[in-house]
């Protein structure tokens, strides 16, 4: 044999498993050279295990030369005693010159016979099969030893360091105790990093939740390796319950957080009422909320809407604003108004305008009348001042 190669998809440094030849992982051997030239066929092996991809290399040239042990092994007899598994000897005078050369031994059995010392016997047998390898071959052994296999998932429990709710690392990933673990402190030693499943994971981009510590998970493992954990899921427990009550809230779904080391009223919620004629959407903000629009916005309300800020609002408008309000409009407010225009400033009124403060009144008709209405008025110019009558005298009536 010679070339092997081994494969497997790991999550650490996944970008270094492709190759030119758009293969995700192919790990292969060099040629060794004690070997003859490889064939067209290659060990393909599936899955390769193992995780960093630095030990591909490594793996792959040990397999190999375990099949080099198989391809250049030779089986002989002698009588010699010195011949032992683990020694070497060299062959010297062979009837072919090239089997001349330094072996070494790698199994023996070994055939004894002693002579009875009685008439008629026969005679002392002392004869040994073994098997050897060309000296310059490494030996590896058979890989006899199965590998390790769990069959089905298992329920864990998220782990950490002492006073810490949530422990992970920029992978996203966790630390478990398993229930059957009686020697797991339960603590960030209690296991390896444990890779999250998640619902959509893409190149930055996806959807991220972190499971706590304290919540019990469902643990798989790839390919039935218990070095290769993955958390698949969450369930709710005694201990860990739903954050609605069910079945009363059995319409109820949707998303809801917790803000750490918080307590059950601190939360980031999103929820979706399904009960027939209560349908609701419900969001909550434990502290800000920041919407981000990078391009229009449209909203459109069937019913009635109410809008409360208990502090400050600062509406911000670049371009032009237009409110178009099909009956009336009221503005009450419990201080003072300002309203200021940089350039002109035009209130307009299909039929009145009416400025009132307390008792005095400024009327605008739409017919052309004006009605300033007081008790006392002053006009007050600092410079010229003209009244124009359309040719017409003014009145002036003075009630005493």
């Amino acid at each position: 044999m010679g070339a092997g190669g081994q494969r497997d998809a790991g999550h650490l440094q996944p970008r270094r498993l492709r190759l030119p030849q758009a293969e995700r992982v192919l790990f292969q051997a060099q040629q060794n050279p004690a070997s003859p030239k490889p064939g067209s066929i290659d060990v393909y092996d599936w899955p390769g295990r193992f995780v960093e991809t630095g030990h591909a290399e490594f793996y792959a040239r040990i397999r190999q030369e375990r099949w080099q042990v198989e391809h250049q092994q030779i089986q002989a007899t002698a009588t010699a005693a010195g011949i032992a598994p683990g020694h070497t000897f060299t062959l010297t005078n062979a009837p072919f010159f090239s089997d001349n050369g330094d072996y070494l031994v790698t199994a023996a059995g070994y055939h004894l016979e002693e002579n009875r010392y009685a008439s008629g016997e026969g005679e002392t047998i002392h004869r040994i099969d073994f098997t050897v390898i060309p000296a310059s071959v490494s030996f590896r052994p058979a890989q006899s030893t199965a590998w390790p296999r769990t069959y089905g998932p298992q329920t864990a429990k998220v782990v950490g360091p002492q006073g810490e709710s949530i422990w992970t690392d920029k992978y996203g990933r966790v630390k478990v105790k398993f229930h059957w673990d009686r020697l797991a402190k339960g603590d960030d030693t209690s296991s390896c990093w444990v890779r999250v499943s998640s619902a959509w994971a893409g190149q930055g981009y996806g959807g991220v939740q972190i499971p706590r510590v304290g919540d019990e998970v469902v643990v798989d493992f790839i390919n039935g390796d218990p070095d290769r954990p993955i958390i698949t899921g969450r369930v709710y427990n005694d201990a860990s319950m739903p954050p609605w009550a069910l079945p009363a809230a059995a319409t109820q779904m949707g998303f809801m957080s917790r803000t750490k080391d918080g307590s059950v009223d601190n939360a980031n919620a999103l929820r979706f009422e399904d009960k027939a004629g209560a349908e609701q959407v419900w969001i909550q903000a434990e502290r800000n909320m920041d919407t981000s629009i990078k391009n229009d916005e449209t909203h459109s309300v069937g019913g009635e809407r109410s809008h409360y800020v208990k502090k400050n609002e600062l509406h911000r408008v670049e371009a032009n604003q237009i409110q178009a309000v099909k009956g009336g409009t009221e503005i009450l407010t419990g201080k003072g108004k300002l309203d200021a225009a940089v350039e002109q400033y035009v209130l307009a009124s299909g039929t009145k305008l009416r400025l009132v403060s307390g008792e005095s009144a400024i009327e605008l008709n739409a017919n052309g009348k004006i009605s300033l209405i007081g008790k006392e008025f002053n006009f007050f110019v600092e410079g010229d001042g003209h009244i124009t009558t359309g040719g017409k005298a003014a009145s002036q009536y003075v009630r005493r």
